[in-house]
């Protein structure tokens, strides 16, 4: 499990340290296909692969689709802005989703563990907030200066710093008390900690969008893939249980085509700009609907797959 954390960590030394422009861009290459799209795409396999799920995603294959498909369009098409804020915002949301759930799934692999849940989510909720108040020098943002509801204040950054350093505090003590009790697993409270250092270098520290979220994004696709695995190999049967390091890497290697494939249509054929730049222009709409639908396809499927009503994740989250 804490193999999950080399590659991010790895990253961050890499784009805050290293000079190589030229391995820079192999890893940017490597995080957006080989991770970032491939494991988007790889939710197809749940959603689709499996006949209770092909029914239970009937409308998302149908009805919501061509909603998400309109809405899209029209949003551009007709230039209302911050549309690229609200894909930036829904993401962030899936990714705090995705580490909050994965918690859960630590803790019931190991029972009696103590749950960091709260200050988890508190501290990534507080860092992104904060970030909107960081005075960044020379920043260009996620994709324009503009692109998040920026209000630079020293005054409410340092608040929010001063609410994160407290929920830190917190953290520690209780960290502490765990051990002395012998209620601390190693595994679970990596599943808070090393996110946690990620998700601040990414709002906090960082100063240019790939040290940011080039991290996070690799977090968050390694952690679903090891999600995936741990779900199938104990709920499904036949190939999962007896070659489960094959079966995850065939799904790799397929969402990796889709992701190679989406990569340079993107570059090739996708100009982002402001939203209110697409009105009306067709062809960039509909690029931007193309790029955009599996991600929100993604965002929809996860949020009921990793739901605790979801009758594979109940038992995930099941302790053994």
């Amino acid at each position: 499990m804490i193999k999950l954390y080399i590659i991010p960590f790895t990253l961050i030394l890499q784009l805050n340290f290293a000079s190589d422009i030229g391995l820079n861009s192999y890893l940017i290459f490597f995080i957006l296909v080989g991770i970032d799209s491939s494991h988007c795409y790889s939710t197809f396999f749940r959603t689709l692969s499996n006949t209770s799920e092909r029914s239970r995603f009937k409308k998302l294959h149908t009805s919501i689709a061509l909603v998400i498909i309109g809405l899209v369009f029209l949003w551009c098409y007709l230039g209302i802005p911050y549309f690229w804020t609200f894909f930036l915002y829904c993401s962030f949301f899936h990714y705090l989703c995705q580490f909050y759930r994965y918690h859960q799934i630590t803790l019931a692999m190991n029972p009696g563990s103590s749950s960091y849940a709260f200050e988890l989510v508190s501290i990534s909720s507080l860092s992104f907030l904060s970030y909107h108040f960081r005075v960044l020098n020379g920043y260009e943002g996620f994709f324009f200066e503009d692109d998040l509801f920026f209000y630079p204040s020293s005054v409410l950054y340092n608040i929010t710093l001063g609410l994160i350093g407290f929920v830190l505090l917190r953290s520690l003590f209780r960290i502490y008390f765990d051990f002395k009790s012998k209620r601390l697993n190693f595994s679970s409270l990596s599943s808070f900690i090393f996110p946690i250092i990620i998700v601040l270098n990414c709002f906090n520290i960082a100063s240019s969008f790939y040290q940011s979220f080039l991290p996070l994004i690799a977090l968050h696709g390694l952690t679903y893939f090891h999600m995936i695995s741990q779900s199938k190999a104990k709920i499904q049967k036949g190939l999962w249980q007896s070659k489960q390091q094959q079966m995850l890497a065939l799904i790799v290697v397929i969402s990796m085509i889709f992701g190679l494939l989406e990569y340079f249509f993107t570059i090739n054929l996708v100009d982002i700009f402001k939203s209110e730049d697409y009105a009306g222009l067709v062809l960039p709409c509909l690029a931007t609907v193309a790029v955009t639908l599996p991600s929100f396809y993604h965002y929809l499927a996860d949020f009921v797959l990793w739901s605790p009503r979801h009758p594979e994740y109940s038992k995930l989250i099941t302790p053994n």
